[in-house]
């Protein structure tokens, strides 16, 4: 029997091409350190159900919104949720995006 891709695999696959390999996976969940001019500037964790993920973004340097959270329910949330994390590293107290800024964007 084949196995049908959840909406999870489709989150997985997409923070993939947009920031690389997790740095830490334990079980079902994800971890992404993602950094700017050499230091910590966002934590990323993706967790929950296979059907229904969630994202979380800790923010290290941002004092009034350090967190952010998301839980999915269409793959079309995961492009937006990336874009997201994109904005939050081009933040002044971040500096520049690691992330290529050639106008390409992630498909759903």
């Amino acid at each position: 029997m084949i196995q049908e891709a959840t909406l999870q695999d489709h989150l997985r696959a997409q923070f993939q091409v947009a920031f690389g390999p997790p740095h830490r996976t334990t079980g079902h969940d994800d971890h992404w350190q993602l950094h700017c001019l050499g230091a910590s500037a966002l934590n990323v964790l993706v967790n929950g159900s296979p059907k229904r993920p969630a994202v979380w973004v800790f923010a290290t340097h941002d004092r009034t919104d350090g967190v952010f959270s998301r839980s999915i329910s269409t793959e079309e949330q995961v492009a937006d949720i990336i874009v997201h994390i994109q904005e939050r590293l081009r933040l002044p107290d971040c500096g520049e995006s690691p992330t290529p800024d050639d106008g390409s964007e992630v498909k759903a």
